[in-house]
C-alpha cells in the first residue's frame, strides 16, 4: 500500500507539470481545450472550469494522462471554434503546444532538485573501501579511506572537474566513462593526505559500456567506505553465540588487521569458500578494552558458491548533508537537470544500437518501489527522486515516435522544411507504427520489472 501511494504521488505530480504545460500554452495561444486529464480510460470523476467549461478529469488506469484539445475542425464544429483548432494556428504555436509537456517536467526537475539541495539531502559520502586486488582501482592506487574530491574524463590536466558530493556521483561519472570508452580521472585524498592526488582509471580497458555486476567486479567498485563496526545480531546467530555484541569494533581478524567493514564482510564469506566452517579468531574493541573471539560463520550456499555468515550487520557508510543557499542551490539544479537529459538520451541512444542492454529499462512496479523508498528517506530525496523521474519523463516524450510529443514535433519540422504537413495515409502509418513501438517498450519494461520482483536480474 506504501508503494502505491508513492506511485499514485510521484504519478500525479509529473502528469500534472507534463500536462498542464501543454495545457497552459494551448490555451495562451487560443486554442480550444475540451479536458484535462489525471489518468487514462474511463472518466471516474470531473467537473467543468473555466469561459469554455474545460473538464478536469480522473480517469480509471493511472499510468499517464492527456488534454484532449480540438485538433481540427469538421463539419460538427461551431463556427467560433474553427480558428481555435491546433491545425488553424501558426506552426510556431503547434510546436510550442507540443513541446511545452516535457519543458514543464524540466523546468519541473529544475525546481525539485534546486529544492532539495537547499533543504539539504543526506548522501553517501564518497570514500572507497579497500579495493580487491587486481582491480583496476587497486592498481591505480586507491588505498581504503580514499575520498574522491572530483573526476574529470578529459585528461589529468582540465580544468573543468567537477565536484564529487557522494558516491552515487562517482557511480555516475564511471558508468559515463564506459559508455564513451574513455579513461576516467579522479582527485583523491587519502585519510591523512593534506591535499588531493590525481589517478587514472582506465575503463576503456575493460571493453564494456555498462556497469553492470561483472564490471563493478573488475573495477573494485565495492561498498562505500565503513567502520568496521558490528550492528543488529540476530539472536541464536554464530556472532550472537559468540558473545560479540552491537557496537563491537573489529581491528583483527586471524591476526590480520582490518581496514574497513567491506574487508571484514570478505573474510568472514572467504572463511567457508570450501564448504567447511572455519573457526575465525576477532580482536574487537569494546568499551575501551580490546577483547580474542572466536567465532565459527555458518556456511551458506547461492548459485553454486559456499560462503561464511555470521548473521550480524557489518558497518554502516557515514552520511553527510549537502546544503547549499537557495542560489547555489538553483545553479545546481539547472546542471543536474542538464547531465541527467543528456544521459537519458545517451542511454536510450545506447540501448537502441544495443551497447547498452535493455534491462536498464524500468516499468511502474521499479518507479513505485523506488517511489516509496525515497519516501521512506525523507522530503529531500523524494523531491531529488522525483527530480530524476521528470527528466526521464521529458526525455522519454522527446523521443521521434509518432505517439509521443517527439513524434508530434518532428511532422512539425517536415512541414516547416516542405511547406506542407504530413499527409494523412503517413500520418496513420507512422501512428500504427508508434503504438506497436510503445507497446514494444512497455512490455520489456514490465518484464524487466517482474524478472527484478524474482530475482533474475
Amino acid at each position: 500500500m506504501h508503494s502505491l501511494l508513492a506511485y499514485l504521488l510521484t504519478i500525479g505530480v509529473l502528469i500534472t507539470a507534463h500536462e498542464y504545460g501543454h495545457y497552459r500554452v494551448a490555451v495562451a495561444c487560443g486554442v480550444r481545450v475540451f479536458r484535462f486529464s489525471w489518468g487514462i480510460g474511463p472518466v471516474v470523476w470531473s467537473r467543468r472550469f473555466g469561459r469554455d467549461g474545460c473538464e478536469f478529469a480522473l480517469s480509471a488506469l493511472p499510468l499517464g494522462g492527456y488534454v484532449m484539445m480540438l485538433e481540427k475542425p469538421d463539419e460538427s464544429t461551431p463556427p467560433e471554434d474553427v480558428p481555435r483548432a491546433l491545425n488553424q494556428r501558426p506552426l510556431w504555436q503547434r510546436a510550442a503546444v507540443i513541446l511545452a509537456g516535457p519543458m514543464a517536467n524540466f523546468l519541473l526537475a529544475v525546481v525539485l532538485f534546486a529544492g532539495a539541495q537547499w533543504n539539504g539531502i543526506e548522501e553517501v559520502a564518497p570514500v572507497f573501501s579497500g579495493p580487491p586486488a587486481g582491480s583496476l582501482l587497486a592498481e591505480a592506487g586507491v588505498r581504503s579511506g580514499d575520498r574522491v574530491v572530483a573526476v574529470s574524463q578529459d585528461g589529468d590536466d582540465a580544468d573543468d572537474w567537477d565536484e564529487v558530493n557522494s558516491f552515487d556521483d562517482v557511480y555516475e561519472a564511471i558508468a559515463v566513462a564506459m559508455m564513451d570508452q574513455r579513461p576516467l580521472q579522479l582527485q583523491v585524498r587519502g585519510p591523512a593526505d593534506s591535499g588531493a592526488h590525481t589517478l587514472s582509471l582506465p575503463l576503456d580497458s575493460l571493453g564494456k559500456t555498462e556497469l553492470d555486476a561483472d564490471a563493478v567486479v573488475r573495477i573494485g567498485l565495492t561498498a562505500p567506505f565503513a567502520r568496521p563496526v558490528l550492528g543488529r545480531l540476530l539472536p541464536e546467530g554464530p556472532a550472537s553465540r559468540a558473545g560479540l555484541h552491537t557496537g563491537d569494533l573489529v581491528l583483527s581478524v586471524d591476526g590480520r588487521e582490518i581496514d574497513d567493514a567491506q574487508q571484514l564482510r570478505d573474510r568472514i564469506r572467504a572463511s567457508a569458500a570450501d564448504g567447511q566452517a572455519r573457526t575465525l579468531r576477532l580482536r574487537v574493541a569494546r568499551d575501551g578494552r580490546v577483547l580474542d573471539i572466536p567465532v565459527t560463520p555458518r556456511v551458506m550456499s547461492d548459485k553454486g558458491g559456499r560462503f561464511g555468515r555470521i548473521d550480524a550487520d557489518v558497518g554502516r557508510p557515514a552520511l553527510e548533508l549537502v546544503r547549499d543557499d537557495p542560489l547555489s542551490a538553483l545553479r545546481y539544479g539547472l546542471v543536474q537537470t542538464g547531465r541527467r537529459a543528456v544521459l537519458n538520451v545517451r542511454l536510450f541512444v545506447n540501448m537502441l544500437t544495443g551497447r547498452v542492454s535493455a534491462k536498464n529499462l524500468s516499468g511502474p512496479i521499479t518507479i513505485a518501489d523506488a517511489a516509496s523508498e525515497s519516501v521512506s528517506r525523507g522530503l529531500s530525496d523524494f523531491l531529488a527522486f522525483l527530480a530524476q523521474v521528470s527528466v526521464g519523463l521529458g526525455v522519454l516524450n522527446l523521443l521521434p515516435v509518432p505517439v509521443l510529443d517527439g513524434g508530434r514535433l518532428l511532422y512539425y519540422l517536415f512541414e516547416g522544411a516542405t511547406g506542407r504537413p504530413v499527409s494523412a495515409l503517413w500520418q496513420a502509418r507512422l501512428q500504427y507504427g508508434g503504438i506497436l513501438a510503445i507497446l514494444l517498450l512497455m512490455s520489456l519494461a514490465l518484464s524487466n520489472d517482474v524478472a527484478r520482483l524474482l530475482g533474475l536480474q
